[in-house]
């Protein structure tokens, strides 16, 4: 079977030269809004639980009419 992917070596380095190998993101003209966003929610996520913890830490469960207001 090795012998048989030997032959195709040419090959397939002619269609790895072709295809991209790096692709970035912020490149994008219309993938960059998505990305930054994206970047965005994740920080407010983020500083959202950090506060929940720290307010569990200190006062205990939050009360779920408290979560809802």
């Amino acid at each position: 079977m090795a012998a048989g992917l030997r032959r195709l070596a040419g090959a397939v380095e002619e269609e790895g030269r072709k295809m991209p190998t790096y692709v970035d993101i912020r490149e994008n003209e219309v993938l960059v809004p998505m990305y930054e966003r994206a970047v965005q929610e994740g920080r407010q996520e983020g500083d959202v639980a950090v506060r929940r913890r720290l307010i569990e830490k200190r006062f205990g469960t939050i009360p779920g009419w408290a979560e809802n207001a």
